[in-house]
């Protein structure tokens, strides 16, 4: 049973304090598993990994880490636990300790290219898979940005980020910072973004595209203006951070995960935890675009027009929860604010 979590942690709303908290809890939960993982192999390498190891998260303590760094948790977990294959485990062992310790660092958000990492390539093969399974008569996919197409959205990432640093949207700046390492963005078709607790801290979000992947009844056809697409973007990958942060010390939905459910987000049944997830990230987008629709008149009928469709999408999830969900106390805290967000 996951460790319960304080319910001043536990909120809808960015904040500097509690994401800063928590992704310095999640980084402690890794270092203790690289370091026990670097342990059980000890006697075979006589320490000497074991010291590099230790030595080089004495360094990593004092920073934020990047996703390449928990890139590297994520393979040694799955290679002990899952495959059981010692040999395996050494190696990804010896090659982490020779990285440079500036590659697993996150001093700020960086913004890069699909083929930047091959843990980025990882995740679209899985991604584009499990896309598959999912709609098996639908075609999906994942590939980098072309040079002059990375070129023209990294200037307007560089301008949504510019206005979550203005007063009223801070506080979403600052979860992002202590959140977000790795921006990738990727062009394809079907997926638009997402984000994986195998690499925290990368957000992937696909170049502007008109999106029609919603089930029936309320469209997600968006027509946003590129700057208008990436602070949604943004946003809506980060919430999906903060949360998988707080259930990494919390299960908040309780229910199998086997039970599939309608969900706000996706045309094809999920289970509670998919449900949440698009419900809570519905909830941060509503907070977002009553700010936006109230900073100034620009775009304001295509504001407008994207918060009512946000707000009925927010009120299926909600409804779904309320009906069929099985939380623990802090699933309930959340529920409790995401259904007042609804009345604001």
């Amino acid at each position: 049973m996951k460790m319960q979590l304080d319910e001043s942690l536990v909120t809808i709303k960015p904040s500097f304090r509690i994401s800063a908290i928590m992704s310095e809890r999640y980084k402690r939960k890794a270092f203790k598993s690289i370091s026990s993982i670097s342990n059980a192999l000890s006697k075979a390498t006589k320490g000497e990994t074991q010291k590099q190891i230790d030595g080089m998260l004495a360094k990593l303590k004092l920073f934020s880490i990047s996703s390449a760094f928990y890139s590297y948790n994520s393979r040694l977990v799955n290679s002990l636990t899952k495959l059981k294959n010692i040999n395996q485990t050494q190696d990804i062992l010896d090659d982490l300790s020779a990285q440079d310790i500036n590659h697993l660092i996150s001093y700020y958000p960086r913004i890069t290219n699909l083929d930047t990492y091959d843990f980025a390539l990882d995740f679209s093969m899985d991604t584009v898979n499990d896309y598959k399974k999912i709609n098996p008569d639908r075609d999906a996919s994942i590939f980098p940005v072309s040079k002059i197409d990375f070129e023209k959205n990294i200037e307007i990432i560089y301008q949504a980020i510019s206005v979550l640093k203005t007063e009223k949207m801070h506080p979403f700046y600052e979860e992002i910072c202590n959140y977000v390492s790795d921006i990738i963005i990727f062009d394809g078709t079907n997926i638009s973004g997402g984000t994986s607790s195998r690499f925290m801290g990368s957000v992937f979000i696909r170049i502007p595209k008109i999106q029609k992947e919603n089930k029936s009844g309320h469209t997600m056809v968006t027509h946003l203006t590129p700057l208008l697409y990436y602070l949604e973007q943004l946003i809506h990958e980060t919430a999906h951070l903060h949360l998988d942060h707080l259930m990494e010390f919390d299960p908040i939905i309780l229910n199998d995960e086997n039970e599939k459910f309608d969900s706000p987000l996706r045309i094809d049944k999920r289970p509670m935890r998919g449900v949440f997830h698009a419900t809570f990230v519905l909830a941060r987008l509503k907070i977002l675009f009553s700010i936006l629709n109230n900073l100034s008149k620009q775009d304001e009928a295509l504001k407008h027009k994207r918060l009512l469709t946000i707000q009925n999408l927010l009120n299926d999830g909600i409804s779904t929860i309320k009906n069929y969900a099985a939380l623990t106390q802090n699933g309930e805290k959340l529920l409790s604010e995401m259904t007042q967000i609804t009345l604001a």
